[in-house]
């Protein structure tokens, strides 16, 4: 993700690589802004460090779909956003390894996106619970009368 980016162009700083990533982060924290925002003016190691992003983040989706097959692959968090341009390159990096690949979209939520998750899921399983509780009420619990004793006479 961001942190992974992040890091690959932390290398290519500290091997004096990277003064274009540096110049687009404005001196300033080195994220995804400034490593795409290098790689679409041109910079070729921006660029080979969003490839290498791109096909590592593809591998790990082909392995999601390859055990789980989802349907849809929902990224977000830092990366989301400035992720668009190379979302058909991803797509592709994904169709390479899955035979049915799972449709990719990006969120707009942002760093919010597994907190509003959480919370839909547990309004979920309330609303399941409580209409569950409404369409299937309990039943009164019958309490059979006492087995009759049969005593022979005489």
């Amino acid at each position: 993700g961001a942190d992974a980016l992040s890091a690959l162009a932390q290398d290519a700083i500290a091997k004096g690589e990277g003064e274009a990533i540096l110049a687009a982060a404005g001196g300033g924290h080195v994220g995804p802004a400034a490593v795409f925002g290098a790689a679409n003016d041109g910079d070729p190691v921006a660029r080979g460090i969003v490839d290498t992003l791109v096909e590592r983040l593809g591998l790990g989706v082909a392995c999601v779909a390859a055990v789980l097959n989802p349907e849809v692959v929902v990224i977000g968090g830092g990366l989301a956003a400035a992720l668009g341009p190379e979302l058909p390159g991803l797509r592709e990096q994904v169709s390479r390894h899955v035979p049915i690949p799972p449709r990719i979209e990006l969120t707009v939520l942002g760093d919010r996106a597994v907190a509003l998750g959480a919370v839909r899921r547990a309004i979920e399983q309330v609303e399941d619970s409580i209409f569950d509780d409404l369409t299937n009420p309990p039943r009164p619990v019958v309490t059979p009368p006492p087995a009759a004793v049969l005593v022979p006479q005489g």
